[in-house]
């Protein structure tokens, strides 16, 4: 801070642009800084700062004051006595332009980028650098008016901090999420010498919420969290960190202002830093409730090797109805006594990530269902089907061997069931509902990506989300969705072949389309049974983006035919690899397409 005040000698404009042109060069990013302002003792007031690094982060500040102790830098200490900071706001990880285009579904193993390089010094200064804003921190601090926003896979968290003050060591801070109506207190103190953070909020009366906004098959829902009393503890040590949390006797309010008691919320975390790793402690834990879930993680700086585990206990119905909005779920509704555990872990070698493992391992069998079953379980017998869209039904589809649109699974030609399984879910018949392989890979294409480009869902996934849920992605849902697709396949044993037949009469292959054999007719004037390869590889293309599929198609998209282009070679590939098709079988799969009488030629 010194250095850079020490670079502005001069107060006219031209004066000031060369400055900011060097400090940009040496930091490495855009920096520039309307007008400096000094006063006596010593104070410099700076208008309008602004850092900037292209597609990555920009903060901009409308006014900073700065009171330096100038006896106190003659004697090597902290000469910062006060900073005073207003109207601040601060964007973390814009997304590009690129990012909004549509793109082919990934085969290969190939990333735009590597994952960046992070070594024993990359932890070591990040250390050093909490230890320095402990040195730093002037005896008073306020920051007035600071709002940040966070792009994460293109979407945009916000937070806003009205007020910010530290003063002889003891914080006062607000924060609020946006869609909060009133800002959140924090007060607590720290100790400069121990480098300890300490907050412990005093029993509240009327605890401010935490807004938790909830989507549903009805839209948002709002409800909040209430925290009457928490204590926090921050301890920063040479070379680890703890952090100990308890949320006392917290409550959710519910929309008609009901409120769902909770026993309790504690959180610990033991970090260790050391020459071969950076480790996080088995010790740590976090607890919901009856709900204990202790994690652990280690970073080996010679392997290059992450590994993280978690697992979970005491997992069951009585928890799942602890939360208001789950009042209306499938889960909820299910009789569920007993509890269930679950362990997941996950290794990855970061020179090297598709050398990866990632194992799920749900223990059902403390988990019972006790007393009548509803009525959507039922799926094994005939059904009707309502599509919905936005709590109102758009069509009725039933599934009865004797009704019109019905297409029964053993008429359907083997050849299309195996390039359907090959295409969206190829360990269909060796899992219970969730694919450890296909999630593991999904993880690593996603941290390459550096965006969520790959979801993983299995065709049971697929089929709960589409009975069942609302299409809103949060992670609530996917949650629910896994759940749901193991308690169908372990708890209440619906067959796989029953789950692909369901699964095919009732997917969107397009607006308005919907069921394999309304799909065959729109497209191709057929029936399932007399599709072709060429047809049951297109199939496979739509389902993943049947709503922009035939629009990209009639208006002969260059993008549709060059992605198009790639899947059928790559599936052809696949499928003669697999032995479902011959080389003979492969070699009369054409590089173009016919549908509705209009033919697309690929590449």
């Amino acid at each position: 801070m010194i250095t850079i005040i020490s670079t502005f000698g001069k107060k006219n404009n031209t004066a000031i642009t060369r400055r900011c042109d060097h400090i940009s060069n040496m930091l490495g990013l855009e920096f520039s800084v309307a007008a400096i302002q000094f006063r006596l003792p010593c104070q410099f007031s700076f208008t309008n700062i602004s850092l900037h690094k292209k597609n990555k982060a920009e903060i901009n500040i409308y006014k900073a004051i700065l009171k330096l102790n100038l006896f106190a830098l003659l004697k090597k200490q902290n000469p910062l006595k006060a900073f005073i900071l207003s109207d601040i706001s601060v964007d973390l990880g814009k997304a590009t332009a690129a990012e909004g285009l549509n793109s082919s579904k990934a085969h290969t193993g190939q990333a735009s980028a590597p994952l960046p390089k992070i070594s024993y010094h990359h932890y070591r200064a990040l250390f050093r650098y909490f230890h320095r804003i402990f040195k730093v921190l002037p005896p008073y601090l306020q920051i007035n008016n600071c709002t940040i926003n966070i792009c994460v896979a293109r979407k945009n968290i916000q937070l806003s901090f009205p007020s910010i003050q530290l003063n002889n060591d003891q914080f006062t801070c607000y924060i609020k999420a946006a869609s909060a109506i009133q800002p959140y207190p924090l007060n607590g103190s720290i100790d400069r010498k121990e480098k300890v953070l300490r907050i412990n909020q005093d029993k509240q009366q009327h605890a401010t919420p935490i807004p938790l906004p909830i989507y549903t098959d009805e839209g948002l829902h709002k409800y909040a969290l209430c925290i009457p009393h928490q204590e926090m503890h921050v301890a920063l040590k040479q070379d680890s960190l703890q952090v100990h949390g308890n949320f006392i006797k917290p409550y959710i309010v519910g929309q008609q202002n009901e409120i769902s008691p909770i026993t309790g919320i504690s959180f610990k975390l033991d970090c260790l830093l050391t020459r071969g790793a950076f480790t996080v402690s088995p010790a740590s834990h976090f607890s919901f409730d009856s709900v204990q879930i202790h994690f652990s993680g280690e970073h080996n700086f010679a392997q290059h090797l992450l590994q993280l585990s978690a697992r979970a206990s005491n997992l069951g119905g009585d928890l799942l109805r602890k939360f208001p909005f789950l009042q209306e779920s499938k889960l909820t509704a299910l009789p569920i006594t007993g509890t269930m555990n679950a362990a997941v872990e996950f290794t990855m070698n970061l020179n090297n990530p598709w050398v990866h493992h990632f194992h799920l391992d749900v223990n059902t069998e403390k988990l019972s269902i006790a007393g009548p079953l509803p009525e959507w379980t039922y799926i094994n017998a005939p059904f009707i089907h309502y599509i919905r869209q936005n709590a109102t039904s758009l069509k009725a589809i039933t599934l009865h061997p004797d009704a019109s649109n019905f297409t029964a699974l053993k008429i359907l030609p083997a050849t299309f069931i195996h390039t359907l399984i090959l295409s969206e879910d190829t360990h269909f018949h060796y899992h219970h509902g969730f694919d450890s392989i296909a999630f593991g890979y999904g993880i690593v294409q996603n941290l390459l990506a550096r965006r969520f480009v790959r979801g993983s869902s299995t065709i049971t996934m697929q089929l709960v989300r589409n009975l069942f849920l609302h299409h809103r992605k949060s992670i609530f849902r996917k949650l629910e969705e896994i759940a749901l697709s193991i308690l169908l396949e372990k708890v209440l044993l619906i067959s796989k072949e029953r789950i692909l037949e369901i699964y095919l009469n009732i997917i969107e292959f397009g607006p308005g389309i919907f069921g394999i054999q309304e799909a065959c007719e729109f497209y191709f004037s057929k029936k399932p049974m007399d599709l072709t390869i060429q047809e049951m590889i297109l199939l496979t293309y739509i389902i993943p983006r049947p709503k922009f599929f035939i629009t990209a198609y009639e208006d002969a998209s260059a993008q549709l035919q060059q992605n198009l282009h790639k899947h059928m070679q790559y599936m052809t590939n696949k499928m003669q690899q697999y032995g479902i098709i011959s080389s003979a079988e492969a070699a009369m799969v054409s590089n173009s397409v016919n549908i509705r009488g209009k033919e697309m030629l690929l590449g």
